[in-house]
């Protein structure tokens, strides 16, 4: 009975002994694969596939520069053939400062049920092939029609309109919303809230797709000046403290005996919003009020004391912003006393030669420029060297309501939210400032209350009759422009790459600076500096000459050209480090070299690493330490104890490379830490009980054996 036992606890030790052994031998079998001597070819190249690397893609970066996408259209109507001829120069400089710009007269060749359709059914071709931006109406209303939409604000109201008919109201916002038809139940009735609609849907989407604008021209004389005004304006204004300077005048809209509060209704309080939290010390001013008892007055604002003459004479200074506030018509700005403030005549003689004014009139009909030409908006904006760059106005009477202290609500609210657009999102383009604040004012708080929303007419009015005359993409001054400083001077490489920063004269950082590159072989593109003035530029490979053009908000254009040359050098690589120079299991691993290009510049650096003698390979991109320096490095995270192979290489722009590994040095051995020579002495240790755990086995089974013949 004590021999049996001895048997079955000799048998239980083995077992155990057997598992821990197969267990440890995997342990051992893992690891010892790594621990193998590698032989590399007598020569030390390696034929490793670099397919895996992330380079950068020419072939994508190369189409961007043949087949750019086109920005702008600038439509003219075919049976005024010289209108071609004289937008030409327009969209030649549009071209060359980085807005990509087709004239078209064409429309009459897409589908559509009259002409306005298909300009629209035009426009919505270019916008869904090319994303267009911009797009501006060169005619007038005869010339280039405007679509008229059901609207009957005023008849609820117990009004009528001043101008045209009651009924049927004309708006270009229809060539800036290009989602549906714009006549969902076909009945002829554009633009129908769903009141009127006989399906009971909105006609109108109301989130414009692009920007809009006109020039009203009727024939080749306007259209040249009008023209001519916004190509000076761009390239060589006229210089001068009128570009950081802002006209404001506001007036009595409603005397308090003529309100049902009892109290008065100052634009003022409109104007002086604006001035005190857009403005603030950015430009200089001049606000013109005129006011009723209760409005508070700023003692810096200047009172209307002569209006017709003070705000004349203040517009004439030449200032490149303006507003008026209060009651309009097409041939004046009034206020609600009678008192002319500005009038048509006034417009025709405006002598701010050379100093033309982006102008927002927020009143009824100044720019009724679908109804003759006598409004203020329409000669302004062909005034010849003067009147205005750019004009916002309402084609129709606009609304606003009594006692609108938070000026959120119809015309200041429209208003509002303009200059909003303008200065605080830094929408200095007219036709962006515009449309942007026509969908803000739509998703305002105003639109929050239950029975405030985009069916009601005079909601739907006020945003649809504030259109822009001019060009919508020029860029409005609100400063003395600056000069760039020159960016791209010395020998410059095919493939080169530019990581710079814009600056003026003075090495002031220029922020969203736009640069265009036209090239002789036909190559165009388009780049934008950052906030901070900071831009990545990479050029095509092959020898070329390239114009480039540098504009944006508030600076002086400038031009140059520079012609490439070829790279055929790699980029040089040299001190090399790794630190540690013996690592262990327990430390991180950082490599670095310097890497230096001089022509076409650094693409990228890699590090490769393997442990089957470069059939696998991992990869890790060095990373440049800062930008004053060609210090490239990475830091490997704790490898486990093997044998490893290691490489770097490196890229240009131009394709060129260099490829470093030496069989002798490029190689990392990993040391296994104590812990493993313990378990494997402990191994052995184990090994030899197992094998007296088998002695003692047999020699209990042989004395088991003799008792059991015995018995």
């Amino acid at each position: 009975m004590q021999s049996t036992n001895k048997l079955k606890y000799s048998r239980y030790l083995i077992i155990f002994l057997l598992h821990y052994c197969i267990i440890f031998s995997l342990f051992l079998t893992s690891s010892s694969y790594y621990q193998q001597g590698f032989s590399l070819s007598a020569n030390n190249e390696l034929d490793i596939d670099l397919s895996l690397l992330p380079r950068a893609n020419l072939t994508q970066d190369l189409e961007e520069w043949f087949n750019p996408k086109i920005e702008m259209l600038i439509i003219a109507p075919p049976d005024k053939p010289n209108f071609t001829n004289i937008l030409t120069p327009l969209a030649e400089w549009k071209n060359q400062k980085g807005v990509k710009t087709l004239i078209l007269t064409n429309y009459s060749s897409y589908s559509g049920v009259d002409t306005q359709e298909k300009i629209r059914n035009m426009i919505k071709s270019y916008y869904n092939s090319e994303e267009i931006q911009w797009v501006l109406l060169a005619g007038d209303t005869d010339l280039i029609p405007i679509r008229f939409v059901y609207n009957n604000d005023v008849l609820p109201l117990g009004e009528c309109e001043t101008v045209g008919d009651d009924y049927s109201k004309p708006t270009d916002f229809y060539y800036a919303d290009l989602d549906g038809t714009w006549d969902d139940d076909g009945d002829g009735r554009w633009g129908e809230s769903s009141v009127y609609n006989d399906n009971g849907v909105d006609e109108i989407d109301w989130t414009p797709e692009i920007y809009v604008g006109r020039l009203p021209a009727s024939d080749d004389e306007e259209l040249e000046i009008m023209v001519n005004k916004t190509l000076k304006y761009e390239t060589n204004p006229q210089i001068g403290d009128w570009m950081n300077s802002f006209l404001l005048a506001g007036v009595i809209s409603d005397y308090p005996y003529q309100t049902e509060s009892g109290i008065g209704e100052d634009e003022a309080r409109l104007t002086s919003y604006i001035l005190s939290n857009y403005v603030l010390d950015s430009m200089d001013y001049v606000h013109l009020i005129q006011t009723t008892s209760s409005f508070e007055q700023n003692p810096d604002f200047d009172n209307i004391t002569d209006p017709s003459l003070t705000f004349r004479n203040n517009f004439n200074d030449g200032h490149s912003l303006g507003i008026f506030a209060g009651h309009g018509a097409p041939n004046r700005f009034i206020s609600r006393s009678g008192d002319i403030i500005y009038s048509s005549s006034n417009a025709g003689s405006s002598s701010n030669t050379n100093m033309p004014t982006l102008f927002y009139a927020d009143a009824c009909t100044t720019s009724s420029y679908d109804y003759g030409d006598n409004n203020i908006g329409e000669i302004l904006i062909k005034r010849q060297d003067a009147g205005a760059i750019g004009y916002i106005g309402a084609l129709r009477a606009t609304w606003y309501f009594e006692q609108d202290l938070d000026l959120e609500m119809l015309n200041r609210g429209n208003c509002k939210l303009f200059w909003e657009a303008f200065f605080i999102n830094k929408s200095y383009q007219p036709g962006k400032a515009l449309y942007d604040s026509k969908v803000e004012y739509l998703n305002s708080d105003w639109f929050q209350y239950s029975n405030i929303n985009i069916s009601l007419e005079w909601e739907r009015k006020n945003v649809l009759t504030y259109c822009l005359l001019g060009d919508p993409e020029v860029d409005i001054y609100t400063n003395i422009p600056k000069t760039p400083k020159d960016p791209f001077s010395g020998d410059i490489y095919e493939g080169q790459h530019f990581s710079m920063y814009i600056t003026d004269i003075n090495d002031n950082a220029l922020s969203n600076i736009r640069i265009n590159f036209v090239s002789s072989g036909g190559k165009y593109r388009t780049f934008y500096s950052d906030i901070n003035g900071h831009v990545n530029i990479i050029l095509p490979l092959g020898i070329d000459t390239y114009n480039y053009t540098i504009t944006g908000h508030n600076i002086k254009p400038i031009n140059g050209s520079f012609t490439t040359l070829l790279d055929n050098n790699p980029p040089i690589l040299e001190n090399l480090h790794m630190n540690p120079e013996k690592p262990s299991v327990s430390d991180n691993i950082c490599f670095s070299i310097n890497a230096s290009d001089n022509e076409s510049g650094i693409e990228n650096i890699f590090f490769l690493i393997s442990n089957d003698n470069f059939s696998s390979y991992n990869y890790f991109p060095l990373e440049k330490e800062s930008s004053t320096d060609d210090l490239h490095s990475y830091t490997l995270n704790k490898l486990d104890f093997m044998e490893y192979q290691y490489a770097i290489i490196g890229f240009d722009y131009a394709n060129n490379s260099i490829f470093l590994y030496n069989i002798n040095n490029f190689q990392i051995e990993i040391l296994p830490p104590i812990l493993y020579y313990v378990l494997i002495s402990i191994n052995f240790g184990l090994l030899g009980l197992l094998a007296l755990g088998i002695i003692i086995l047999f020699n209990n089974w042989q004395n088991y054996k003799k008792k059991y013949i015995r018995s």
